[in-house]
């Protein structure tokens, strides 16, 4: 390490304070920061009726949770699971409901 002589280091000081200055300058005079909407409680509400086997209604709401891309996914009014993201959702959705052998196929 090199020895920093006080001169240097006087100017380093007014170097980072007069730094510091045009950036409360900036900010003062700039426009005012944009903060993020506040989200509704309830987000998203999903409504699945399954004609296959009878008629099966299930409704999912998905709300507001501690994350912005996230959500608390509540299912026929109980809480299925916290903090889970749109893809696993749409997942689970797939999984839930499988494909089902078209009539033809029963029909021989």
């Amino acid at each position: 390490m090199f020895r920093t002589t006080s001169r240097a280091a006087e100017k380093r000081k007014q170097w980072s304070k007069n730094a510091n200055a045009a950036k409360a300058r900036k900010r003062e005079l700039g426009p005012p920061r944009e903060y993020p909407p506040i989200l509704p409680e309830i987000r998203r509400v999903i409504t699945i009726t399954d004609y296959d086997f009878g008629e099966k209604t299930v409704t999912m709401e998905l709300r507001r949770s501690s994350r912005i891309d996230c959500y608390n996914c509540y299912i026929d009014g109980q809480l299925w699971k916290s903090r889970i993201g749109w893809s696993r959702i749409q997942e689970w959705i797939r999984k839930a409901f499988p494909r089902v052998g078209s009539f033809e196929s029963y029909s021989d």
